[in-house]
Formats: structure tokens, sequence, C-alpha cells
């Protein structure tokens, strides 16, 4: 599917998705922030794979999708190497920074849980619209979602932001 028509279908929620799969959504996005803030180097990575291994396991219920767990290891791999090297290497900061004392968490504090929230973000509404188009864990295509995948996660980063400001209203996902 062309990214034009991604964006388009995007654009067309559905009352399930509204209803149903947008909790979900930030549930896991919210706990993806909080297993951010863990100070042990890339623990908190492998924390982020997993609730966003239970998010979609969610939502292949809602959508009663069978759910494929080694599948979808494979297709969240495929997903965060489409981010590209710039992202490796922020991830990467992020656990090394961990590592430095004092200074290192707190500066891992302001970045690693926009990251696992943006990613976990991502992950959801790329999904969310492969099950709304009638798509499965089987036929899912990591490389056709790719520039999709990128937009939602680069949303995802300004939501995530945009969540440590208390007054800051989020009307829309």
């Amino acid at each position: 599917m062309a990214r034009s028509n991604l964006s388009t279908f995007s654009q067309l929620a559905s009352p399930l998705e509204t209803a149903a799969t947008v909790p979900i959504v930030w549930k896991y996005m919210g706990l993806s922030m909080g297993v951010g803030l863990l100070p042990i180097p890339w623990l908190d990575f492998l924390g982020v794979v997993g609730f966003q291994m239970k998010a979609l396991k969610e939502l292949s219920a809602l959508y009663e999708v069978p759910f494929a767990k080694n599948r979808v290891k494979n297709i969240l791999a495929v997903l965060l190497s489409g981010l590209g090297a710039v992202f490796f290497g922020r991830i990467l900061a992020q656990g090394a920074a961990k590592l430095i004392p004092i200074v290192g968490p707190a500066l891992a504090l302001t970045m690693v849980p926009f990251t696992a929230g943006a990613v976990t973000y991502a992950t959801g509404k790329v999904f969310i619209l492969h099950f709304e188009s009638g798509g499965t864990i089987l036929n899912f295509n990591p490389k056709k979602v790719r520039d999709y995948y990128n937009e939602k996660y680069e949303e995802g980063l300004n939501l995530a932001s945009r969540l440590r400001t208390p007054q800051t209203e989020i009307v829309d996902l």
C-alpha cells in the first residue's frame, strides 16, 4: 500500500478504533514510558518490547486475529530497524548515558521515556491500520508500512513530550 493511501486510510477511524484501540495504545505507551525510567541500561529496551508484545496481543484479540508471538518479535525487529541508524544511535547513547555516574541517569530520564513511548505508539497505530484493513499478523509486511511507521513515531515523540506538561490537552490520537 502506498504511503498516501495509508495516510488517507488512517484519517478514517472506525468506531472500533476510536472506542477500543485508543485506550490500549495509550496504556502501553504510558507503561513503556514508565519502563524507560528504569536506571539499568537496556533493561528498559527489553521492557518496552515486552509491552509492545502485550499491546499487540490485546489488539489481536480485539480484532479476533490469531497472535503469533515469534512472528511478532520478528516484525518488531524489522519495524525498529526501519527507523534507521539515527534511532539506534539514540538508543545506544541513551543506554550508555545511564552508565555515567550521577549525571547519566538524570540525562537519560529526559530522553528514554519519550523514545519508548513513541515507538510503542507507532507500533500500535501501524497494527491498528493493518487490522482495520483486514490484515493479520501472518500477512503483515513491515517494509510496506515503513514510512507510515516513521510518521507515527515522530507523532508519538511529539505526544510523549507533550505529556510531561499537565496543562496540555491532547485531543486526538
